[in-house]
């Protein structure tokens, strides 16, 4: 038998963060399709997976009530495996948000880099912003106010710099997290490098820039006066065997063979990285059947669905 109360106040925890099942099954760790049928009061559930799934539901939402929320930690969902990458970056923003530090994170893709900003980025008194390379000065500007929703302004760039240093000046305790800032920072594009280092140098605010191993070296190169006043820096080195492991948890039956193929792809020199892995998991997630051991075919087959 469900437990009504209980799926009602899970059911308004989905509705108030904005969550699909898929999204609240994977957080809980448990099949989605059986999380699917739970909430749809299917009876073709057995009562021993019912209980699985209260269980699991009830110290989720224990845990959600003691959760610091003004603490500067990253936020426990979605859920986010702490490798050695994963704390290293959280590391770095923890610190500059702290002391109003000057950080850089640099690595490959797939490494977990954004992946770990973006959940640091719930915190409170965070502005996270990711860039690529058709964004100019004004467009940096404009996504700033957007993060900190600042009204828009119709004056030059200048004005609206102006205003986003006074927002940090008069607001204590903030990080400004730009994501992919190699894609901003070019020779030839100096205008956006200024914009970073005038805020930083102006305002009472922690700036952490983030993106590929040549972010470094550009820093370097176009803004010296910055480069020599980084704090805090951490690259990511990519996971290995022992927090793959970690990951796929005890949730699941896996063979012997199945978890030293996952740990293969995962931990590749070439090809391996975080994001292989959380996608390679989710893909075994969804086509295993309920309560099915996981064996070498099926990761082999949820590896080859990445490539279609």
């Amino acid at each position: 038998m469900v437990n009504g109360a209980l799926k009602e106040s899970i059911d308004k925890y989905i509705k108030d963060n904005k969550l699909s099942k898929k999204q609240m099954a994977d957080n809980l760790r448990v099949h989605r399709s059986s999380f699917s049928q739970y909430m749809n009061n299917c009876d073709n559930l057995s009562q021993k997976t019912i209980d699985t799934i209260e269980e699991k539901l009830c110290e989720f939402l224990i845990a959600d009530m003691h959760e610091e929320n003004d603490s500067p930690q990253i936020q426990k969902r979605p859920t986010i495996t702490k490798t050695g990458d994963c704390l290293g970056v959280m590391a770095v923003c923890q610190s500059c948000q702290e002391y109003m530090g000057l950080g850089i994170v640099v690595g490959k893709t797939g490494f977990g880099k954004t992946y770990t900003l973006k959940h640091y980025s719930k915190n409170k008194r965070v502005c996270y912003v990711e860039c690529n390379e058709s964004m100019n000065a004004r467009d940096l500007i404009k996504a700033i106010e957007r993060n900190l929703s600042l009204p828009h302004l119709v004056g030059s760039i200048d004005d609206r710099l102006d205003n986003i240093k006074d927002f940090f000046n008069t607001n204590d305790g903030y990080l400004l997290i730009i994501d992919e800032a190699d894609k901003l920072i070019t020779r030839y594009t100096q205008k956006k490098a200024e914009i970073l280092r005038n805020i930083y140098d102006q305002s009472d605010v922690g700036l952490v820039l983030a993106g590929e191993p040549a972010l470094g070296k550009l820093i370097k190169q176009l803004i010296p006066r910055m480069a020599n006043r980084i704090d805090f820096a951490y690259e990511l080195g990519g996971i290995n065997e022992s927090e793959v492991m970690e990951y796929i948890g005890n949730e699941h039956t896996w063979s012997a063979e199945a978890q030293h193929e996952l740990v293969n792809r995962a931990t590749n020199e070439k090809t391996g990285c975080f994001r292989l892995l959380n996608r390679t998991y989710e893909n075994i997630m969804r086509i295993i059947e309920e309560g099915e051991d996981i064996g070498i075919d099926t990761v082999r087959k949820a590896s080859a669905m990445m490539a279609i």
